[in-house]
């Protein structure tokens, strides 16, 4: 149980640092339910927030501009085929 506590503790403090639950479970070998149960009571300081708000946009930036490739590029796929139609 102690190394439990020692796990929960240095997951606080790396929330608290602004960390995401997945940058977390990269450090520490625990499940997404238990670093939820962990950190539910946990309240971020502004900056942290601030930390994790701006890595969910990159996020989906960068999703945003790999779905639209993927998108090009087939269409160049199909544009290709209708050509040698």
């Amino acid at each position: 149980m102690y190394a439990k506590s020692v796990e929960k503790t240095k997951a606080i403090k790396l929330r608290k640092q602004g960390l995401s639950y997945s940058e977390i479970i990269k450090k520490i070998d625990v499940s997404r339910s238990t670093l939820s149960l962990w950190l539910r009571d946990i309240s971020l300081s502004n900056n942290a927030r601030l930390s994790l708000e701006e890595k969910i946009a990159n996020a989906q930036r960068l999703g945003a501009e790999a779905k639209r490739n993927q998108r090009l590029l087939k269409v160049k796929q199909i544009e290709k085929r209708a050509v040698k139609n």
